[in-house]
């Protein structure tokens, strides 16, 4: 049963892949470089992220969370 659950979640995952830029009406065939980590830390909204993850990290139980 575990098996083919992660099965049936692959395939979700591998069809939201392609579905989801259509609906966004994105240009997967359009390459783009990835920002730098400079470029990502200099956004306006980078801190508040960093504080929304570790605030949402303290929600787990400890020895849950891989790193």
């Amino acid at each position: 049963m575990y098996v083919m659950n992660r099965v049936f979640f692959l395939i979700l995952d591998a069809l939201r892949r392609r579905v989801w830029p259509k609906l966004l009406g994105l240009d997967t065939k359009a390459a783009t470089e990835l920002p730098t980590q400079k470029e990502i830390e200099s956004h306006a909204e980078y801190l508040q992220v960093v504080l929304d993850v570790n605030r949402s990290l303290k929600r787990f139980p400890p020895g849950k969370i891989d790193n």
